[in-house]
């Protein structure tokens, strides 16, 4: 795996499903050989929002390159747009800026303990099952997603920039200067860190649309897809 994707930045899902599609067949392969895992147990894939991009370029490569051969590939919530997803989060992190250091205080701790479970609601449903509602406003759930989003980002760059300098980060890797790298990286938008990549931004945004597949998604029986209608990164009529 290190030697197959050391030298890559992640987020280019049409070059990324080259290496999970490696990954994944090299798990089976240990899986069978090493954990009695019986020869002919059917694989399945499922992903996640991008993990679910993913899933589904992974479909269409195996329909091209077969190597895997999963019965199913499930995709939740994959954003159609990449393009309009990423303009979505990121506006999400500009929700905090009005906040003084008070309500940022209050709002911050007020998502993460809510996220823990500290002040989650019971719902009764109809059926009487129930399930935790998170007790967060629309812009602390803005801005956890929004955080979340920026930490996967500013780990991505620290580790490569800690392993070779990155072009266009001001600030070394240093002990001394740690606290304005991080602050730095916290702040690096999705297009920018897409200047990494060897396509160009409006390129990648077409390459990962899932418009870009289209025949595979209709005519591929192995897949299926889930998704909610009031999804935030679907816009138009792509809901």
């Amino acid at each position: 795996s290190e030697r197959v994707c050391n030298n890559n930045f992640p987020g280019n899902a049409k070059e990324d499903v080259k290496h999970i599609q490696h990954l994944l067949c090299s798990i089976v392969m240990d899986l069978k050989q090493n954990a009695a895992l019986p020869a002919d147990t059917e694989i399945s894939v499922m992903g996640w929002s991008f993990g679910g991009i993913h899933t589904l370029f992974l479909a269409d490569l195996e329909q091209r390159k077969p190597q895997l051969n999963a019965v199913r590939y499930l995709a939740v919530a994959p954003p159609v747009d990449l393009g309009y997803a990423i303009k979505q989060v990121d506006s999400f992190a500009k929700v905090s800026i009005p906040w003084n250091k008070e309500e940022a205080k209050k709002h911050v701790l007020h998502t993460f303990t809510s996220l823990m479970g500290i002040n989650s609601a019971v719902v009764m449903l109809p059926e009487g099952s129930v399930f935790n509602r998170l007790d967060l406003t629309e812009e602390q759930a803005k801005f956890i997603i929004a955080s979340n989003f920026r930490l996967t980002i500013r780990n991505l760059l620290l580790k490569k920039h800690m392993t070779k300098a990155l072009s266009g980060i001001k600030n070394n890797v240093e002990a001394e200067n740690r606290v304005h790298l991080l602050e730095e990286l916290d702040n690096f938008p999705f297009r920018q860190y897409t200047s990494f990549f060897p396509v160009a931004y409006e390129q990648l945004v077409k390459d990962t649309s899932l418009r870009s597949i289209e025949q595979t998604l209709r005519n591929n029986k192995k897949i299926r897809v889930i998704h909610t209608w009031d999804d935030f990164l679907l816009d138009g009529p792509d809901k």
